[in-house]
């Protein structure tokens, strides 16, 4: 217990009943969790009073709506086992080891000797694919190729999280100078969701990961953010999409919503308004200080919110102190076929006197776009199709076409995603690169 990297507790009324585990298990697991970080994922296997055991009530528990999984059906019951096994694996391969760069030597052929090139053990590739310089693909010593975060920049990556969730595969045998063509079903891009913390939660109220209180964060202002809705515990799904951030609409991976604005935390990202001033947010979306009241007690602003002049939304919201209630958030009750859906969150940090017009100013604003990407099995995204989702994973492969890798070419893959080949005729040399679009 006390060499763990994780506890996952499995929550039934038998497992908080049971005095061995109250007495013995839990608490040195909390400290531990207290002094190291030490991660712990309860499970709500069978239906029980776990929102009465305050320890267990703070934590963030799987399935995250709080429902027990013995409730689902099999495939529910499978997709949810997927998430928590996604995140377990994640949290004990960041505890691995890495090795020391500097102390491993390289052959001749680019791989390290110290540290072979095995994709179990999530050895980093070199970005270039290059004949000469790796083992074959479907060999043991390398039965896959992969580009993701680590080996290739253009994938989406949120260092401050620690997210990336988006991977290529290769999978064709036998690639190079004389066989230049990637077959059928041999290329797979792949994007998880991965659950991201609302930062008007984590800063605005200032609670960390593993503290949550949904009464008070309602009547904060925070909507959507109960049991089984869109922000579960102020979370919500992060996914990289073509490179860019992307948001799974209500956690499913198959609708995504680009992620349009999302404040930092440093005091220069505020957005300080004075009365009557819009601010344009993005995507169309506006956002006016009709008035601002900063001798009342709280002190307040009314806000209204517009989407391509029209107006969507309105609402006064107020600062400070313990009957503040600070945060601004609007939901679409329908978009793309899911109900209740939050678009917009922002946060009231402070109200004050100008010298000639009172101010407010937001924080932690967060923003999605209401123009979906919807993702469907039949239908074509570039070189691929056959969209598959299982867990809070997607995945598309080359179902219907061939890829050739002509020399000094740029092949297009999907959307800005391409492949970079090189002039050379005596050996294939490409990499993954993504051309952004210049507004």
């Amino acid at each position: 217990m006390d060499e763990a990297s994780v506890a996952i507790f499995l929550v039934s009324a038998d497992y908080l009943t049971s005095n061995f585990i109250r007495r013995e298990e839990v608490p040195r697991l909390l400290e531990r969790r207290k002094k190291e970080g030490f991660h712990i994922f309860p499970i709500i296997i069978k239906p029980c009073l776990w929102k009465k055991v305050k320890w267990l009530s703070q934590m963030n528990v799987r399935p995250i709506d709080g429902r027990a999984i013995s409730g689902g059906t099999e495939h529910q019951i499978d997709a949810d086992m997927v998430v928590i096994a996604e995140e377990v694996e994640k949290i004990i391969s960041q505890k691995i080891k890495r090795p020391n760069l500097k102390e491993s030597s390289v052959s001749s052929e680019g791989i390290s000797k110290a540290h072979p090139l095995q994709i179990q053990q999530k050895t980093i590739l070199p970005r270039v694919y290059d004949e000469k310089k790796i083992p074959p693909i479907g060999s043991q010593e390398l039965p896959f190729y992969i580009w993701d975060a680590q080996n290739f920049e253009g994938f989406f990556y949120d260092i401050n999280d620690d997210l990336c969730t988006e991977s290529l595969k290769l999978l064709q045998i036998n690639l190079g100078a004389n066989e230049r063509t990637i077959g059928i079903d041999k290329l797979v891009y792949s994007t998880t969701a991965q659950l991201g913390k609302l930062k008007v939660v984590t800063n605005g109220l200032g609670w960390n990961s593993s503290y949550w209180d949904a009464d008070t964060a309602a009547s904060k202002g925070l909507e959507q953010a109960g049991s089984g809705k869109a922000f579960n515990q102020g979370n919500y799904y992060i996914i990289g999409w073509q490179g860019e951030k992307y948001v799974a609409l209500n956690g499913k991976v198959d609708k995504l919503a680009k992620l349009m604005l999302e404040q930092g935390t440093s005091v220069a990202d505020k957005k300080t308004l004075t009365v009557g001033e819009t601010w344009e947010v993005g995507d169309g979306w506006t956002l006016t200080a009709t008035s601002i009241d900063a001798k009342a007690t709280p002190r307040q602003v009314w806000l209204t919110l517009s989407k391509d002049g029209v107006k969507k939304d309105d609402k006064v919201v107020t600062s400070g102190g313990s009957t503040g209630k600070p945060i601004y958030t609007y939901v679409e009750k329908s978009l793309a076929g899911e109900n209740d859906v939050p678009v917009f969150v922002t946060y009231v940090d402070s109200v004050f006197e100008g010298a000639t017009k009172d101010m407010v100013q937001l924080r932690y604003t967060w923003l999605i776009s209401s123009t979906l990407t919807e993702i469907k099995s039949g239908d074509t995204y570039g070189v691929f199709t056959d969209a598959t989702v299982s867990g809070k994973t997607l995945s598309l492969k080359n179902s219907n076409t061939k890829i050739t890798l002509s020399p000094n070419k740029i092949v297009n893959l999907i959307g800005n995603l391409k492949f970079k080949v090189a002039d050379r005729l005596d050996v294939l040399r490409f990499h993954p690169v993504i051309y952004q679009t210049r507004h």
